[in-house]
């Protein structure tokens, strides 16, 4: 607790002297907390020292343990320790679990080794009996990253045909953000209304993927557009302000009225702040 106070306050002599306080009866949260606050303020000699003494005091039947140094490792830009760890996982437990291939592959995401995501990945589609969405996940938003668009897409629709029902939403959403980025709208509004399709209740769409889609709208002036998106958002819950005011924006841009706009607005509930009143004046005529 003490420690975790003075990372908090960037206070490095004060976790020293607690730690030094407490050498004789660090225990691994001790190190793991030290690890992290040199971690988080660039001491990445210090961070490696104590994930060295981490290891020592950790039970290694434990995964998340292996799991934790992975992480912390690539936090400090160390690939050769986080392949060590990752190799002394594997050998302590041979039946490589979904948790481990995600913590790895989140690790090599983080260092960018684009070449060790694609092997971990391949080794873990050849020999899992339960397919993880979080770890197609990583693989998708790795290719993507990369602008490999059909790479991506390829091992999201090799996802669907092991996955159940419903678990697609999150790389539905990776799909679109990339795809609009690069004007490729009607592709993405298949994946919107597939995702709708999906019926995943547990799903709601991110402000970074609905200001994707309006963006596009706004700036091609394509109201006609907006409008079909929103009747695709509404089949799934009501729209809310946010949406809403990019949907008013988008026929301020396209110089376009809509009289009944604050009816529409007023129907579902939505308060009409001082912002919205002037987007409001401007095609309520």
């Amino acid at each position: 607790m003490w420690i975790q106070s003075c990372g908090s306050l960037n206070d490095l002599d004060g976790v020293e002297k607690v730690v030094e306080e407490m050498k004789d009866d660090s225990s691994w949260d001790t190190f793991a907390n030290l690890a992290s606050i040199y971690a988080k303020a660039g001491l990445y000699s210090k961070a490696e020292a104590a994930l060295k003494s981490l290891e020592e005091k950790m039970n290694p039947h434990k995964r998340d343990s292996y799991h934790f140094l992975i992480s912390l490792y690539a936090g400090i830009s160390n690939p050769s320790e986080v392949y060590r760890v990752w190799e002394l996982l594997k050998k302590g437990h041979p039946n490589v679990n979904n948790s481990s291939c995600l913590a790895m592959m989140q690790a090599l995401s983080r260092l960018k080794d684009m070449e060790g995501i694609k092997k971990v990945f391949k080794e873990w589609e050849s020999t899992c009996w339960n397919y993880d969405m979080r770890v197609a996940n990583v693989m998708i938003s790795s290719y993507l990253k990369e602008n490999m668009y059909e790479e991506a897409e390829a091992v999201f629709n090799g996802a669907v045909k092991k996955c159940t029902k419903g678990q697609f939403s999150k790389a539905r959403q990776l799909l679109m953000i990339h795809l609009l980025k690069n004007e490729k709208v009607e592709l993405a509004l298949k994946h919107l209304e597939a995702a709708v399709m999906d019926q995943d209740k547990n799903w709601t769409w991110s402000s970074e993927l609905i200001s994707s889609f309006f963006l596009h709208f706004e700036k091609s002036k394509d109201v006609d557009g907006a409008e079909e998106l929103c009747k695709t958002l509404t089949k799934w819950s009501p729209l809310g302000s946010e949406t809403y005011t990019l949907l008013v924006q988008t026929y301020v841009a396209a110089e376009r009225t809509c009289h009944g706009m604050r009816e529409r607005l007023e129907e579902d509930g939505i308060e009409i702040d001082q912002e919205m009143e002037g987007l409001l004046s401007k095609i309520c005529r």
